[in-house]
């Protein structure tokens, strides 16, 4: 199952991304973490900072050169977020979330943080 999810994932990724110049996107499932990472056009980091602020992390106000944040979403999914001009990442821990959860949560958060990466309209 858990092979399964990450390999649709990982197509979803690719796919989403095929238009994206500049967008590199790498997703890394180890034992204990789920990590989501990101680099693409710095030109974008308002858009991609106003993606974080609606919908992942929306009791913080996400602005500036640097952000570092651990924040939980309303499902009590909790995750570590760091973004800078040009790059994002974000990381799940599978113990303080289930495994399960953590991967899904991991994918619906990577699907609408790639789009707000790329090139294409992001799904606010």
């Amino acid at each position: 199952m858990r092979q399964l999810l990450t390999a649709i994932l990982l197509a979803g990724t690719l796919f989403a991304c095929w238009n994206g110049k500049d967008t590199k996107i790498k997703i890394t499932d180890s034992e204990d973490t789920y990590e989501f990472f990101a680099k693409y056009d710095k030109e974008k980091t308002k858009r991609v900072q106003d993606f974080i602020n609606k919908k992942m992390a929306p009791a913080t106000n996400v602005t500036g050169n640097y952000v570092d944040i651990s924040t939980t979403l309303d499902d009590g999914t909790r995750f570590e977020l760091e973004e800078h001009s040009g790059e994002l990442r974000i990381e799940l821990d599978k113990e303080t979330n289930s495994e399960v959860v953590a991967i899904t949560k991991a994918g619906q958060i990577s699907n609408r943080a790639k789009f707000a990466c790329s090139s294409r309209v992001c799904p606010l």
